[in-house]
């Protein structure tokens, strides 16, 4: 049964453990000392944008500058050269955007991109060049800058590239234990069990892969597959709400939700009793859908869209 129903504003980053300093929407505030034409502005090497690009006059020296904002312990730059590239330039940082301090500096220079282990500090980051490599101007798709100076981060070299959504997200993959993944599940639903008024959420993400696992969904709480499809991300066990509040009535089951997963029901169908604020999107359930509490008491509402259930599908 299937149911169906570039801008450039001056704003800057929040910096994080290790921040890089790339703007990837309008974050970064940049500068140069010429530009080929107004096609190829110094915004467009720090827009995250590796199709767009800086392009100087076709002189000596040049140089291209970026305001952090506030002071940064700068680990490491990164820089995208077009084919017109910088043969001879040094990196320099600046608290005053008047004095500067080379803190790298090279006369090999190659094209392509350049990842430059660095040490300096400075609200103010330039590449300077002193020496083109073709009769062209300076060119650069993007400059990036990265920082340890906010919040005790340990370098640049071998940092995580996993970003950090803060402690009420998990983010499970197959390759962890069954075990870890239903403590972790039992414990945001210990939490949401019955906090109906409370301040707490949580996003339960589930990489593409197979799990067993048995989730109880509380108040405030999104269950949700990574995947492309709903079957990319396979629970063998029970996506469940039901009357948890011991009333035996799940007409308060408010502020849930399941999305873009495939279920294996462990019995043979899969409860879902919810109220309003429930909804219960792209699943493909692979047995029977129960709609009421367990206890046979009330549900009220919710809203299914997008959805495949191979057996029953049951409201009473």
């Amino acid at each position: 049964m299937t149911l169906t129903s570039r801008s450039e504003p001056r704003r800057r980053v929040v910096a994080a453990a290790v921040t890089t300093f790339s703007l990837v929407a309008g974050l970064l505030v940049a500068a140069a000392s010429s530009t080929e034409n107004a096609s190829f502005p110094a915004s467009n090497a720090v827009d995250g944008n590796t199709g767009t690009r800086w392009s100087s006059a076709f002189s000596d020296p040049q140089w291209l500058e970026v305001d952090l904002g506030s002071s940064q312990s700068i680990c490491q730059v990164t820089l995208n050269w077009e084919a017109a590239y910088g043969k001879a330039f040094q990196i320099q940082t600046s608290a005053n955007n008047s004095t500067w301090t080379t803190i790298y500096s090279t006369t090999a220079g190659t094209a392509g991109t350049q990842t430059l282990p660095v040490t300096g500090t400075g609200r103010y980051i330039r590449m300077y060049g002193t020496a083109r490599a073709t009769p062209y101007g300076y060119s650069l798709w993007e400059f990036r800058v990265f920082s340890t100076s906010s919040g005790g981060g340990t370098g640049c070299t071998g940092q995580s590239n996993t970003p950090n959504f803060g402690p009420n997200v998990d983010i499970f993959d197959p390759s962890m234990s069954s075990s870890s993944i239903q403590t972790t599940l039992n414990n945001v639903f210990n939490t949401q069990k019955l906090n109906q008024f409370g301040t707490q959420r949580y996003a339960l993400l589930f990489k593409p892969g197979t799990y067993s696992a048995e989730a109880n969904i509380g108040y405030y709480t999104s269950i949700q597959g990574l995947g492309q499809n709903p079957d990319d991300v396979t629970i063998n066990g029970d996506v469940t709400v039901d009357a948890f509040d011991g009333t035996g009535n799940a007409t308060q089951n408010f502020w849930r939700s399941a999305e873009n997963l495939a279920i294996n029901p462990s019995a043979g169908s899969d409860r879902w009793a919810v109220a309003q604020a429930g909804p219960f999107r792209r699943v493909d359930v692979h047995g029977g859908l129960e709609l009421y509490p367990a206890s046979y008491g009330y549900a009220s509402g919710g809203y299914i869209a997008d959805t495949k259930v191979s057996g029953q599908v049951s409201s009473v």
